[in-house]
């Protein structure tokens, strides 16, 4: 009840911080970033696909941005959903973090607050063998574990590079982090931009 909370407050606060941010100041820079990466969890669990969008301006040398990032655990093999219950979760957050920006490139570090939230591998459960099929498939066993559902409060950074070609389009990549007690996580992710880069 407590995490639930604390949740609704986040919710509530998050807009606010956003618009009175957005208010108080005439942005040099506003663009969105769509991207698609790679995780790596720093603890357990297994590494696999990052798809995001994030929205940010620039002040400045200050950048604000609030950031959207879906994670699924490699699928290793065919199987069907139901069979292979994958680790499947999101984050959200407000980064705040300086940087350099020129007309052709822009580079800058960020952190801030969010949540992560979602489906993760809990105790291990049993094993189940599957049988070779085709030519070139193998036999082999998957671990099934029980499922845990989780949220927590988060620590999301960021490092980040953008290329900018033209005024309303740029391409970059991103090294990512996120700070958690549950699925703490670092990542890799190419992105592009569209908006006022320039």
């Amino acid at each position: 009840m407590k995490q639930l909370s604390i949740f609704f407050i986040f919710l509530t606060l998050l807009p606010l911080c956003a618009a009175s941010q957005m208010s108080a100041c005439k942005p040099d820079k506003y663009w969105i970033d769509v991207g698609v990466g790679y995780y790596e969890p720093t603890n357990v669990g297994q590494n696999g696909f990052s798809y995001g969008i994030s929205v940010d301006l620039k002040q400045k040398n200050t950048f604000y941005g609030v950031r959207f990032i879906s994670h699924e655990e490699f699928q290793t093999l065919v199987l069907p959903d139901e069979i292979w219950d994958k680790e499947r979760f999101f984050e959200t957050g407000i980064l705040i973090g300086k940087g350099l920006s020129c007309k052709w490139a822009q580079l800058r570090m960020s952190g801030g607050l969010g949540f992560i939230a979602g489906q993760k591998k809990g105790a291990y459960s049993h094993t189940v063998e599957y049988p070779a099929t085709g030519w070139f498939s193998v036999a082999s066993g998957v671990d099934y574990y029980d499922s845990e559902r989780f949220f927590t409060p988060a620590i999301p950074l960021e490092f980040d590079v953008q290329l900018i070609p033209i005024p309303i389009a740029g391409l970059g990549c991103a090294l990512y982090a996120n700070l958690n007690l549950k699925r703490p996580l670092v990542g890799f992710m190419v992105r592009f931009s569209m908006g006022k880069l320039r």
